[in-house]
């Protein structure tokens, strides 16, 4: 058995000289590709796995890109999207009227990749390629995760967990075995099947998990046996068995500690019993599932460890038991998004935060309770977001079928997942009587509880109490009875969720901030929306930076905007009027918070947006009502000057709009040392590296105020583009950075003569400053305030007559 393990080890070794030498052009990874595209703040709904789509109810059929469908047929109503965001356990699905759901999940949705991304986890089966099964065992593998699961197509070669350790169906006597078979399970989870593993009328299952794998063995009928054997080999990783023989530990043989790296959890076995819940008859007390099982390890030779399930012979041959039966023993990683564990008053110094399962009700005179935190609750909430509801849903195990009504109380004091019962934190009675779940049955079974926890959700998001988590238990601690359901440990669909929906007052287009102040460019022809006085037309310019080319969105409620300028926030973007005709023409006309000052903000798939006046979306509703209509570039002029008017939404380049964020940094880099003497300070700010600059006319005796025109016609003069700006004032940092200028003026007492000179600093895209002195290397000065900075010249004077800033294009 040994040698198997081995040989996989040259196996992999021989495949990556192979692939280097079938590397005959560098590949482009999906990461490089998605860093090519701009970021829309939505997923597109065609990349996301099923498994993924699954989870949160949502199919192919979802449109991509962000693209809301309001931009085809306007009185549809919104359809979710899925927000793009690094939180490994949340999926955050939000519409464009700023009505959202956060599915907090116990186990992670996403990884991070070797280069830093962070992608869905895709627990579908991928076939190996020609050249990995040429030098591999393995003929399929977990699509995407963290961690690479194998599997062969012989139940006895069985599965490769990410080169740690392999597991099969233990053969000594090299028995000819069925090859298994591969489809998908209605969740979208990946899935392998080996027929007649443990003989005639079995079967074994692998099923991939976002932390793992689930394994089932499935006995068809009583086939005499309730031993099933496993060989388990790795170089660098052990089995270790719990001292009551009822779960393994997967622990790296150099660990001192002995820390579990994988977790084979204790089995559960379950029959197929379907429970006829009109019949009259007496129920039977009969339990159709069992948890009296325990493992066996014995050490083969090193390295090698038959492991063996052993289910008990009393449930497998009771008149009452239905086949098939299922024997589910899962293996994890332990990955979990939340901190979940059980105790025990019978065992009260016992810890089970690594169990696949959570325990909760009375068994004799002793009490079970479960307690379960998300920990990534708040962070799930969007900011200034109104919680509207919120569930959380717990999944029995399979064929329980006794329970009473489930309660959650509040906890009010921190707890770790390594707590035992003596170690119990203190508790708060529900204060509402909705706080309690009756068993949802399924076929006569427990399937779940679903609590409304809206109150208590609103309490933690709203700072009423902090976020400690939750007990699980019954109503009444009288109830002589005790169930389980599924833990962080067990797979994505059947684990604890937490369901929170939401609407956001300040509602912001995807992809947009609330009050950020926003150049808008058009796609086609790159020139930018630029405001005039009341009453004249609404044109495109080529970019200057100015007050009247800064624009802010203000919300009215339902998703429409209307757009005012930073040189006269009085004004707004109007259709004259209210003509909804194609090549009516905008105008800037006084804020009268009218539907003809409104528009809908619609996010394409490349990052650009349509422009919709409200006044087409109302006439479209109507009899005889004309088409749709956008905002575009009259005839897809590049033209400064170009009007800007209104025709019906084809999806043209001239009709699409770019918001380029200002900010307060611009897109200089970060700091490099200038050392050469070929420049002076004005040239290092303006980056024009080939001659000693100086502001035109500037002498002995020059005043700041009579330098600044020289500045600006020194730089207009080598193609550089500055404008004025404020110690605060914003900049384009597509397009634009920041940089300081002083002017010394020092009259020389008793000598009349005077002493004049100038100096620059830069401002890079972290915020901080640097200068050059004459011809000295250049200095990082760090995160300080030019207008309060000491400016001091090699003669120890100083530059004293105030800072002015620039805005500096090219």
């Amino acid at each position: 058995m040994k040698g198997r393990y081995r040989k996989l080890r040259r196996w992999v070794s021989l495949l990556t000289v192979s692939a280097l030498l079938a590397c005959t052009a560098p590949a482009v990874s999906a990461a490089q590709e998605a860093e090519a595209e701009e970021n829309t703040g939505f997923v597109d709904a065609a990349s996301v796995p099923d498994n993924i789509l699954s989870l949160i109810g949502l199919d192919e059929s979802a449109p991509s890109g962000g693209i809301h469908p309001q931009s085809v047929a306007p009185n549809a109503a919104p359809v979710p999207q899925i927000v793009d965001t690094d939180d490994l356990g949340t999926i955050r699905v939000e519409d464009s009227q700023g009505n959202g759901t956060a599915h907090v999940f116990a186990v992670p949705v996403r990884y991070e990749t070797e280069e830093g991304e962070i992608e869905f986890i895709d627990t579908s089966m991928t076939q190996e390629s020609f050249v990995t099964s040429l030098f591999s065992p393995y003929d399929y593998r977990n699509t995407a995760n963290s961690f690479t699961l194998q599997y062969a197509k012989q139940p006895d070669t069985g599965l490769n967990m990410d080169g740690d350790f392999t597991m099969a169906v233990y053969n000594p006597e090299d028995l000819p075995l069925s090859n298994g078979t591969v489809d998908q399970t209605a969740e979208g989870n990946g899935r392998i099947t080996y027929p007649e593993a443990f003989g005639e009328h079995t079967y074994l299952e692998y099923t991939n998990t976002t932390t793992g794998v689930k394994e089932n063995i499935v006995l068809e009928e009583n086939v005499g046996k309730n031993r099933f054997d496993f060989v388990f080999e790795s170089d660098t990783h052990q089995p270790v068995l719990s001292s009551d023989g009822t779960a393994i530990s997967i622990v790296k043989k150099d660990d001192p500690e002995q820390r579990a790296a994988y977790t084979i959890s204790p089995l559960y076995v379950y029959d197929s019993c379907v429970i006829d819940t009109e019949s009259e008859a007496p129920a039977s007390d009969h339990k159709h599932f069992t948890e009296d099982c325990h493992y066996e390890v014995a050490l083969l030779e090193d390295g090698s460890y038959r492991i063996t399930s052993v289910v008990s012979e009393e449930f497998l041959n009771d008149p009452e038991t239905t086949y098939p039966v299922i024997i589910d023993p899962p293996i994890s990683n332990g990955a979990s998004t939340v901190t979940d564990t059980y105790v025990f008053g019978g065992q009260p110094g016992a810890t089970h935060g690594s169990e696949d399962h959570l325990r909760f009700g009375r068994s004799g005179s002793y009490l079970y309770f479960t307690l379960i935190r998300f920990d990534k609750l708040m962070e799930s909430i969007p900011p200034n977001a109104t919680v509207t509801g919120a569930e959380m849903f717990f999944k029995f195990r399979s064929g329980q079928t006794t329970g009473s009504t489930g309660a959650l109380w509040r906890l009010t004091s921190y707890w770790k997942e390594g707590i035992n019962y003596d170690e119990l934190p203190s508790n708060a009675s529900w204060q509402v009587n909705d706080a309690t779940s009756v068993a949802n049955r399924v076929n006569g079974y427990i399937d779940n509880y679903t609590f409304d926890v809206k109150e208590l959700v609103q309490s933690w998001a709203y700072g009423t109490y902090p976020h400690y988590g939750v007990y699980l238990t019954y109503t009444s601690h009288a109830v002589q009875d005790y169930n389980s359901v599924v833990s962080s440990d067990g797979e994505a669909h059947r684990a604890p969720t937490l369901t929170v929906s939401y609407t956001v007052s300040s509602v912001v287009p995807p992809g947009l901030k609330a009050n950020a102040i926003y150049f808008i460019k058009n796609y086609s022809t790159g020139k930018y929306i630029q405001a005039g006085n009341s009453g004249q037309k609404l044109t495109q310019w080529a970019f200057t930076g100015n007050t009247n080319q800064q624009w802010k969105l203000e919300h009215h409620g339902n998703g429409w905007y209307s757009f005012y300028p930073l040189s006269n926030t009085s004004l707004r973007i109007d259709v004259p009027n209210s003509k909804d005709i194609n090549g009516q023409e905008f105008q800037m006309a006084a804020d009268s918070d009218a539907s003809h000052q409104q528009f809908r903000i619609t996010r394409n798939g490349n990052g650009t947006y349509w422009l919709q006046p409200r006044i087409s979306y109302i006439s479209y509703t109507q009899p005889g009502a004309s088409s749709r209509m956008a905002m575009e570039v009259t005839g897809a002029s590049s033209a400064n000057g170009a009007e800007i008017q209104m025709w019906t939404l084809t999806g043209e380049p001239q009709m699409k709009w770019v918001f380029e964020e200002a900010a307060t940094v611009g897109e200089d880099g970060p700091y490099t040392e200038h050392t050469s003497s070929a420049y002076n300070c004005m040239s290092y700010a303006l980056k024009h590296y080939s001659e000693l600059l100086r502001p035109d006319g500037f002498v002995k005796g020059t005043h700041l105020a009579e330098a600044k025109a020289g500045v600006v016609s020194a730089a207009a003069a080598r193609g550089i583009h500055l404008r004025e700006i404020g110690e605060n004032d914003v900049l384009n940092p597509k397009k634009e950075y920041r940089i300081a200028f002083r002017v010394g003026y020092h009259e020389i007492q008793g000598v009349g003569v005077t002493f004049s000179d100038f100096h620059f600093m830069l401002q890079h895209n972290d915020g901080t400053w640097s200068h050059k002195m004459g011809l000295s290397p250049s200095e990082h000065l760090g995160d300080i305030n030019p207008s309060t900075y000491q400016w001091l010249n090699n003669y120890g004077q100083e530059y004293n007559e105030g800072t002015v800033y620039y805005a500096v294009s090219k």
